[in-house]
C-alpha cells in the first residue's frame, strides 16, 4: 500500500519486498528508513518520494545496513542529511536507475562496506545540491571492496565534491560513463589511497574548482573527455 503525503513514520524492511509507490509521496517529515535483509532477500523500491521538509536530521533516509540486493528505481529523496547510505555487512549489491537525490545537508549516496564486496550499478541518478554527490569508500576496512559502475548520471552543484573513491586494502573500483560532474564547489573527482582504481570515459567534469585530485598510487583512466575547471 501507498500513501499520500503525511508523517506516517519510519520504514524498517527485514525480508524481501517489492514497493511500488510511483505517483504518490510515500513520506515526508524527518524519518530513518532502514534496509536490514539477508544475503538471499532482495528489496525493489519503486517511485517512493521521502521529503523532510525543512527538517534534515542527522541520519540518513535510507539506510541499507544488511546483505543481499536492494533496487531503487524512479524516486525522489531530498531536504535529508544523507539521502542514501549503504554500508553491508556482507557480500550485498545496490541497483539505481533514474534517481533524484537532491538538495541534502549530507551526501547524496554513501556506499562504505564493513566487510564483503559490493557490487553497485548506477543509471540516471541525479545527485544535485548535497554536501557531496557519491562516496564510495572503504578506507578503514580492510575486507571490503567495491566495484561501482555509473552512466548517464549527473553529480553537480554540490558544495564538496562531485565524487569520492578511496580504498587501501582491497580495490575500490569506480567506472564512469556518459555523466556530468560539474560546478561543485571543492572537486569534480577526488580519488585516495592505493587500490583507488578510476575509469571515466565520454563524461564531461567542468566548473568545479578543481577538476579531479589522485593521491600517489591511484589507478586512473579518462578516454573522450570534456574538461575545464574554475
Amino acid at each position: 500500500m501507498c500513501l499520500d503525503s503525511g508523517f506516517f513514520g519510519a520504514i524498517n524492511i527485514t525480508f524481501s519486498i517489492h514497493i511500488n509507490c510511483e505517483g504518490h509521496i510515500a513520506q515526508s517529515g524527518y524519518n530513518y528508513n532502514t534496509v536490514n535483509i539477508g544475503p538471499a532477500d532482495t528489496v525493489v523500491l519503486n517511485g517512493i518520494d521521502i521529503d523532510h521538509r525543512g527538517f534534515p536530521g542527522t541520519i540518513p533516509a535510507l539506510a541499507f545496513t544488511g546483505s543481499g540486493t536492494l533496487y531503487l528505481h524512479n524516486s525522489t529523496i531530498r531536504g535529508t542529511s544523507t539521502g542514501l547510505s549503504f554500508t553491508p555487512n556482507n557480500t550485498a549489491k545496490l541497483f539505481i536507475t533514474n534517481t533524484k537525490i537532491d538538495n541534502n545537508s549530507g551526501f547524496g549516496v554513501t556506499i562504505q562496506p564493513t566487510v564483503g564486496r559490493s557490487s553497485v550499478n548506477i543509471d540516471g541518478l541525479s545527485a544535485t545540491g548535497n554536501k557531496g554527490g557519491v562516496l564510495a569508500a572503504a578506507l578503514g576496512n580492510a575486507g571490503a571492496s567495491i566495484q561501482l559502475e555509473m552512466r548517464n548520471s549527473n553529480l553537480s552543484q554540490n558544495a564538496d565534491f562531485g565524487l569520492f573513491s578511496g580504498g587501501v586494502t582491497l580495490p575500490i573500483v569506480t567506472v564512469i560513463d556518459n555523466s556530468v560532474i560539474s560546478n561543485n564547489a571543492n572537486v569534480g573527482v577526488k580519488s585516495n589511497g592505493s587500490n583507488s582504481q578510476v575509469f571515466i570515459s565520454n563524461s564531461t567534469i567542468s566548473g568545479n574548482k578543481i577538476g579531479w585530485i589522485f593521491s600517489t598510487g591511484v589507478s586512473f583512466s579518462a578516454t573522450e573527455i570534456i574538461m575545464s575547471q574554475t
